[in-house]
């Protein structure tokens, strides 16, 4: 199950699905903070463990269901994409309106998710690099039963890409022609795309 903003787009670009598995996604078509009660109401449905990718303000929007996930002993990892910020609309207020970054940055704060976790009795764990990525899967995965929460440090600046445009087709997304390239800063996350040199012919 996937959440509403950059998370969203970020899964649904890497997630590979075995045989007895599904992606859901809300496609834009639910408001920001359902991951967490739609990766409920799936799990009940399935009766079978559940994931959901939420980001850090998505989650605080639906948080209480902590609650529910806990009282009920639901089988759900909850992963939560942590930038610290709200991503896409910072991403968006960059892109499209001169950064100005009101209530996507500036005033907006986010919880200490180990804190939180603890409050709630949610197994926990946290990752700041993206090579400790399968040490921290292995843990969450542990007891496949037991509900759990990961949080995921990544840069504020962790953009989306490629995207398109306010106004533009779907074969004009950036960066996607040939001679675009996406900068990565040095904790291994894309961060911008900026443009480089075409290659001399031979």
């Amino acid at each position: 199950m996937l959440g509403i903003g950059n998370v969203q787009m970020w899964a649904a670009q890497s997630i590979e699905c075995e045989d007895e598995q599904r992606l859901l996604m809300p496609g834009g078509h639910s408001p920001m903070g359902s991951g967490l009660p739609m990766a409920i109401g799936a799990c009940y449905a399935s009766d079978a463990p559940c994931v959901v990718v939420e980001g850090d303000g998505g989650l605080q929007m639906n948080i209480q269901e902590l609650q529910t996930v806990v009282r009920n002993h639901l089988p759900i990892k909850i992963v939560v994409m942590n930038n610290g910020c709200l991503g896409m609309l910072r991403q968006f207020c960059q892109s499209w309106f001169a950064g100005r970054m009101h209530q996507a940055v500036w005033g907006y704060d986010t919880p200490d998710f180990a804190s939180v976790a603890k409050a709630y009795g949610l197994g926990y764990g946290d990752v700041t690099k993206p090579w400790d990525i399968e040490a921290a899967l292995d843990k969450m995965w542990a007891d496949p039963n037991e509900p759990y929460l990961l949080n995921v440090q990544i840069p504020a600046k962790a953009y989306c890409v490629p995207n398109v445009s306010y106004g533009k087709r779907l074969d004009e997304m950036q960066p996607a022609a040939p001679g675009l390239a996406l900068k990565v800063n040095a904790k291994g996350f894309v961060i911008e795309n900026k443009k480089v040199p075409a290659p001399e012919a031979p």
